[in-house]
């Protein structure tokens, strides 16, 4: 579980949203939505614990809680595979420290996660040439190969095509239904139909649910 209450979000001396009132429960499937420079990523990052709130507070119970950030975020310059950005969310703690058996045991983890996200075959690509959806896959990689109980996702599918889409959204929601992982979804268009999917809508300072 996580909630918000009575949150106000923005920085000093600017106030974004206030009065926000909010509760995430295992298996909840949330979509954010609102124009540009609402503040739905401030959320997000009050939502993650990144940034206290100016009001309120948060409380958050699950036990790993994921983040996939929005491309523009990612320095590409890096010289790392995509393989290698996926095995950064892994609970590894010092990677010298780390048993064989358990090395083998992660390897397999990112080798299927990244089967499951659309990119076998393709994990020594560096991220300088992958594509923004290929790059994007990883990002979700990344964040599925914590095992995470929650995650929140800030335009996941704006580097996909079509099909891309619809991949990413049958994987969130066999996540959502088999393992009960709660998703929070920040999405401008709401390209992806989850039956269970509640929308959210943050404009004019305040944090309303679309009940239409």
């Amino acid at each position: 579980m996580l909630q918000l209450s009575d949150v106000t979000i923005g920085y000093p001396g600017k106030i974004l949203a206030t009065a926000i009132n909010l509760r995430v429960s295992r298996g909840d499937v949330f979509f954010l939505e609102g124009p540009n420079g609402s503040g739905k990523s401030t959320l997000g990052r009050v939502i993650l614990g990144d940034l206290r709130p100016l009001a309120g507070y948060r409380e958050a119970q699950f036990k790993r809680i994921a983040y996939v950030p929005q491309k523009s975020l990612i320095d590409t310059r890096y010289p790392v595979s995509l393989s290698d950005l996926a095995a950064l969310g892994l609970p590894t703690g010092w990677w010298p420290l780390v048993s064989r058996q358990k090395k083998k045991k992660f390897a397999q983890l990112v080798h299927d996660v990244l089967k499951q996200v659309g990119l076998e075959g393709v994990g020594r690509l560096s991220v300088s040439a992958a594509s923004g959806g290929q790059l994007q896959r990883a990002l979700i990689a990344r964040a599925l190969v914590s095992e995470p109980d929650f995650i929140l996702l800030d335009e996941p599918f704006s580097n996909l095509d079509r099909q891309g889409r619809i991949d990413i959204s049958e994987l969130l929601q066999f996540l959502n239904m088999q393992n009960g992982t709660a998703l929070f979804i920040i999405d401008h268009q709401n390209v992806a139909a989850f039956p269970r999917g509640r929308i959210l809508v943050l404009e004019n300072q305040e944090l309303k649910e679309d009940l239409s």
